[in-house]
């Protein structure tokens, strides 16, 4: 039975996601105000990129009501769903002429400050563990270490871009091992799954991210940590490169 901490929780998460969903918007302006494109082409791209995370929020919350995600012995596996669009995204944008010009225009310490979301991502899983949602491995108590990288995410941003006494690839291994932290929850995340090849056996079993709100953490919030470490290394190195040639 649902009980207080755990509706406290999905309070929480949800604002979570509307913040980073914010900031993600806001960023995409930044960036377009910087640069000397139509006012027209501006325009579109903000509201496609907004319809776009709109009808994605619409489409997995919708699956997920109807129980779609439930059915974690389902072949073919479901997860899929939620996972593979996010990551063929990324790999479109890290690609993208267009976006790569915009990146350029956003300032260096934005996409490491905003990592400092994990650690009330953190809380909100303990929230939940206290409340017997999630098994003890999806928390800092057992084997989710990510808080670390929302913990450390300010003094990376501080030291490498702010005060600028750290030299930049301070920054680019502190992403990689952002990346394999982040890699390693996943993995513990589906193994704690009631799915056939399922690992850890203690209870409960991780289903609450088939279910609204939380279909959005594989959905959006996990893609959001990844997409912000891969955009900071390509942005890094793209600076480097610069400089290596100005030299």
């Amino acid at each position: 039975m649902e009980t207080n901490l755990y509706t406290i929780a999905k309070v929480l998460f949800v604002l979570l996601v509307l913040i980073l969903f914010g900031l993600l918007m806001y960023g995409l302006q930044y960036a377009l105000q910087k640069v000397a494109w139509e006012q027209s082409r501006k325009r579109n791209l903000f509201i496609y990129t907004l319809c776009g995370f709109i009808g994605w929020f619409a489409f997995t919350g919708i699956l997920a009501a109807n129980g779609f995600f439930m059915q974690f012995s389902a072949m073919p596996p479901r997860l899929p769903v939620l996972l593979l669009p996010p990551l063929l995204f990324i790999i479109w944008l890290a690609n993208s002429p267009t976006f790569t010009h915009l990146l350029r225009q956003i300032p260096e310490s934005w996409l490491v400050y905003l990592q400092s979301f994990r650690v009330g991502m953190e809380i909100i899983l303990w929230m939940a563990f206290l409340d017997n949602i999630i098994p003890v491995q999806m928390t800092f108590e057992g084997r989710n270490y990510d808080i670390l990288v929302g913990l450390t995410a300010p003094v990376f941003a501080y030291y490498c871009f702010t005060r600028k006494k750290w030299p930049r690839i301070v920054a680019i291994g502190w992403n990689i091992m952002g990346l394999l932290l982040l890699l390693n929850i996943v993995v513990v995340s589906i193994l704690s799954a009631p799915v056939p090849f399922r690992m850890f056996m203690n209870e409960p079993a991780n289903t609450f991210v088939a279910e609204v709100p939380f279909v959005w953490l594989p959905a959006f919030v996990v893609p959001v940590a990844y997409w912000l470490h891969i955009l900071s290394v390509k942005q890094l190195l793209a600076k480097n490169k610069t400089q290596y040639a100005h030299s």
